[in-house]
């Protein structure tokens, strides 16, 4: 198979479509969407199994027959986790590894998760930014020693930022993502 985050990043690259990418982005939804394990009114309220922490696209093959199957997935949380974490957790992991950002240029995170969720009938919620960012600070306090944070920490402003090829958000906007995850 092809790892999923491999091949958004291909079709992002070789394509100014955004619909290529949406239909990539849309496995991956439907994978994480059918294993909840308790449903909501909206993303941020629908539950994954607590082993889902890392069910995000650098950590999911395409199959030969299309499908989306999740590897690797060594972070388990003590409690099943909200979609909507795992969802603005996978995307910004994958935007801040992009060097070509095709048609996502200048959407945030935020957007293309909204939209993302609303191709499947879910609503991002008010709820979905606080809780995320709640989720994975706890998570870096679980498995993270305290003066270490992930690479691309989630914040409300790394979420709403627009999203830019990866050389452009080293230096200045990477220290500022960490200063205010700090």
């Amino acid at each position: 198979g092809l790892p999923l985050n491999e091949a958004i990043a291909r079709a992002l690259a070789s394509s100014e479509d955004a619909a290529i990418v949406d239909r990539l982005v849309d496995r991956w939804l439907d994978a994480l969407v059918a294993n909840t394990v308790a449903p909501g009114p909206d993303a941020a309220a629908v539950l994954l199994p607590p082993d889902f922490v890392d069910a995000v696209p650098a950590n999911a093959m395409l199959t030969p027959r299309g499908d989306v199957a999740f590897f690797d997935l060594e972070w388990v949380a003590t409690q099943p986790v909200p979609l909507a974490w795992i969802v603005l957790r996978g995307l910004l992991g994958l935007a801040w590894r992009l060097d070509d950002v095709g048609p996502w240029d200048g959407r945030s995170v935020l957007d293309l998760a909204a939209r993302a969720l609303a191709r499947r009938g879910l609503q991002l919620g008010d709820a979905a930014v606080p809780t995320a960012v709640t989720e994975d600070a706890r998570l870096m306090c679980e498995v993270l020693a305290a003066e270490q944070t992930f690479s691309f920490p989630l914040t409300e402003a790394s979420l709403s930022t627009p999203i830019r090829p990866r050389i452009e958000l080293m230096g200045v906007s990477l220290e500022r993502a960490r200063q205010e995850a700090a």
